[in-house]
Order: structure tokens, then sequence, then C-alpha cells
């Protein structure tokens, strides 16, 4: 009764180790090439700040004490740069 209780996994998914960067390599490499096409696109102030938000997971203060920029410059960069991001994507031809 115990072996085929719901609780215990199956020969399925104790054997299924996939790592979440594994299943992304896998179901969105168009999305991925997509992403760095349009971020080489950006204006290297915009694409060094969406790039350290995102991919370096700082804050706008962390970000603008490392570039030494105004706070308010690197959001004005971080909005401005998302826009240009959200225009560029949506003409391509990839979906989500």
């Amino acid at each position: 009764m115990r072996s085929n209780s719901p609780t215990q996994p199956t020969g399925i998914t104790r054997n299924l180790d996939v790592s979440k960067l594994a299943v992304d390599e896998l179901c969105m490499p168009d999305i991925r090439v997509a992403v760095r096409t349009i971020l080489a696109k950006l204006p290297a102030e915009q694409r060094e700040v969406i790039e350290l938000a995102y991919f370096g997971g700082l804050s706008h203060g962390d970000i603008a004490a490392r570039l030494a920029r105004p706070e308010a410059l690197v959001k004005v960069q971080m909005r401005n740069g998302m826009a240009k991001l959200r225009e560029l994507f949506n003409h391509m031809d990839v979906r989500i």
C-alpha cells in the first residue's frame, strides 16, 4: 500500500533532476537569443543598468553607487531602457 502512495516518488520523478537553467536551455533558446540581440541594440548606459539590475540583482541605489551616478539618473536610464526593450521585443517574431 505504502509503495503506491502518491507521496512516494515514482521512477519518473525519482530520476528527473533537471535544474531551472537546463529547462531554460531546452525550452527557451529563441527567447534567450532575442533578449541578447535586443540588449545589444540598447545604448551602453541603458544596457549596463538593466544588466546590473536583472542579471546582477542590484538595486537602483547599488547600481548608482557602483557606477558613480545619481540614483535618479539610474532610474531614468532603467525606465528608458525597459521602454526601448519592450518596443524592440514587440517588433520581433518571438512569443513567450
